[in-house]
């Protein structure tokens, strides 16, 4: 750019050594996501006011980050292999704590992997809670209850 201008510096100079930086904005421009391998942090810095929304640290070095198309959250691909999906959880959005409840790592019902005779039983089940859960926002007492482990029915 040879016009611009800075509009807001979220981050000030400093001097850190030589270290693999990636900054992105987010799918839907709201946020802008800054990874620095020295410190092995993902921070996010919501665009309107600049802010700080979260740094986390990361367990490996960080080889690509992908927003998802909402915006709402990150997926972190790491040189160990390990993939994390992070949600941001920005307080000025008043959904968020709704949407937060509905993810299914915060009920307990993420898929998990087990061993034993009930393990597809246990994943149809969750497929299935979790279609209904975010396709019809009406409650089903019926397909509600979770499967018998013990007798697998």
């Amino acid at each position: 750019m040879r016009n611009g201008h800075v509009v807001k510096t979220l981050i000030p100079k400093t001097a850190e050594g030589i270290f693999n930086v990636i900054c992105q904005f987010n799918e839907t421009n709201e946020y802008v996501l800054y990874y620095h391998s020295g410190r092995k942090t993902l921070r996010v810095f919501r665009v309107t006011d600049g802010i700080l929304i979260a740094n986390y640290r990361v367990p490996s070095n960080l080889t690509s980050i992908e927003s998802t198309t909402d915006g709402y959250s990150v997926a972190l691909g790491m040189v160990d292999g390990n993939l994390t999906v992070l949600t941001i959880a920005d307080p000025k959005k008043k959904f968020m704590v709704e949407y937060l409840k509905k993810l299914p790592s915060r009920n307990g019902l993420q898929k998990t992997v087990t061993r034993g005779p009930n393990v597809d039983e246990m994943v149809k089940y969750k497929l299935k809670w979790r279609k209904k859960v975010y396709d019809a926002p009406e409650k089903d007492e019926e397909n509600d209850k979770k499967p018998d482990t013990a007798t697998g029915s």
